[in-house]
């Protein structure tokens, strides 16, 4: 070995002390950091060992290393800063989140007439880290529609492989999302596979998968696909009421699609973060922002007026999910992704899918998320005749209130009650939407007492109800 100099064993020193500083925080977050990462740092410590060991031996110039490295870390750095995008939030299982999530819904489906409810809830810190609580996180369900997320992912990536805008499947991509359009979700599964479905009969069908798993890869490349199947179009569509052709035979090959919901709010956590696709972030939470309340809103009835609110909800069979964000009045945010076998298929829109909001509520609790917002006002009905149910409650602060009903719904209940609370007509029908949060109105409501009375308009039974009173904030007041 020739002798080193003065300045061969300074740099010498340097590198292997600076080799011992990059390992070091490396190895103690090795699981929390993205495996590009991770292996973008292994490589640059190989490579600075590599280096050292070159110029200590002589066969590299010591200004040839230097000027080496100085590339090297230009690279790193630009990979870096590429890679960043791409790097999902931590996210910590949390012991306090699992009993808050425990908790709400046990107490939950206590109230419920169905029994399966996997979730799993995520929620940020004061210092932007994430924790999460589960139950059945990781077990598969058929997610119906809420696969249309993973969908939406799947076109933006696509528009930009392309070189094209992130809405240049607009025309099909809003209808999946904001409508819940099962064919326009067959026309742009169709799109971002390149294959459509056709006759069994002299296709390739190993290269019709492989294309349309075209979402799976993606996904995959971010770590969220895991055991999840999101393949199969959402039926009746664009090629059929049901799968025929080459897409039925895919379909009884490879199952039809499922998801979990520790990677559904991962995945949700990706898009509203911008870890995903982040020149499409403003254009997908676009497509996904939704009132609390709505003929698409599953968990949204429980939050207070005023969030922020974006998800995407699933209805087929018996099975009711939802993939919820939302920005509390407060700040606070959270995601809630669930699959729940909660949904009556007779139960008219758009109260059939609000089941959930229950859930939701209970949770903010369990969580102390609800801290500094309007806490809401729960008023018992009584009736005052036979013909009548009433609320009396006072009004504390003047403003604008959120007024939701919850009522047990039986076939021989009344289908007609009418009334008026701050100018507003009111209307509700007792044989549907019961055991969950119905919106009935946002009204003005003065300081003092306040009674609703609601007539009955048709034959059948008054059942008692409970009213939720809710004022809006006074900066989110629409």
């Amino acid at each position: 070995d020739p002798p080193m100099n003065r300045a061969i064993r300074v740099f010498a020193t340097a590198q292997l002390t600076l080799a011992i500083l990059g390992a070091v925080p490396l190895l103690w977050f090795a699981e929390e950091i993205s495996r590009a990462a991770l292996l973008a740092g292994a490589l640059a410590i190989v490579a600075v060992l590599w280096t050292t060991g070159a110029v200590m031996q002589g066969r590299v110039r010591l200004g040839t290393a230097l000027a080496l490295e100085a590339v090297a870390l230009v690279a790193l750095a630009w990979a870096g800063v590429a890679g960043a995008a791409a790097t999902l939030p931590v996210i910590r299982d949390d012991a306090t989140v699992q009993r808050a999530v425990e908790r709400a819904r046990t107490a939950f489906l206590r109230g419920q007439s169905f029994d399966r409810m996997q979730v799993s809830v995520l929620v940020e810190d004061e210092d932007g880290h994430w924790r999460r609580g589960a139950v059945e996180g990781d077990a598969t369900a058929y997610p119906a529609s809420t696969v249309k997320l993973g969908f939406l992912v799947g076109a933006v990536h696509w528009c930009r492989e392309q070189g094209r805008a992130p809405a240049c499947l607009d025309e099909f991509v809003r209808p999946m999302i904001v409508d819940s359009d099962n064919v326009a979700t067959g026309e742009v599964v169709d799109r971002i596979s390149g294959v459509v479905n056709g006759p069994l009969e002299g296709a390739d069908l190993a290269r019709f998968i492989k294309q349309r798993r075209y979402t799976e890869r993606v996904l995959d490349a971010a770590g969220l696909l895991g055991p999840q199947r999101l393949f199969t179009k959402t039926y009746p569509t664009n090629s059929g009421e049901e799968p025929a052709g080459i897409e039925r035979v895919a379909w009884q090959q490879l199952g039809r699609n499922a998801m979990t919901p520790n990677l559904t709010a991962a995945l949700l956590l990706g898009v509203v973060s911008g870890a995903l696709e982040p020149e499409s972030t403003n254009y997908m939470r676009s497509l996904l922002r939704r009132p609390t309340f709505s003929a698409f809103s599953a968990l949204g009835g429980g939050l207070p007026p005023g969030t922020q609110h974006e998800n995407k909800v699933g209805s087929a069979f018996d099975t009711l999910q939802d993939a919820m964000y939302a920005e509390l009045p407060n700040g606070r945010r959270l995601i809630v992704a669930a699959f729940t076998n909660g949904w009556e298929a007779t139960d008219p829109p758009p109260g059939d899918v609000a089941t959930l909001g229950d859930f939701t509520a209970r949770l903010l609790r369990e969580l102390r998320l609800d801290r500094g917002l309007e806490r809401p006002t729960f008023v018992e009905s009584r009736r005052i005749d036979q013909d009548a149910l009433t609320w009396r409650w006072r009004t504390r602060k003047p403003g604008r209130y959120e007024i939701a009903l919850w009522h047990e719904a039986a076939a021989g209940n009344a289908t007609r009650l009418r009334g008026t609370l701050g100018g507003v007509d009111l209307e509700v029908d007792l044989t549907q939407w019961g055991a969950r949060w119905i919106r009935l109105a946002d009204v003005e409501l003065e300081r003092g007492t306040t009674v609703l009375r609601l007539d009955r308009q048709s034959p059948g039974a008054l059942v008692e109800g409970t009213l939720r009173v809710t004022r809006w904030p006074d900066s989110k007041a629409p």
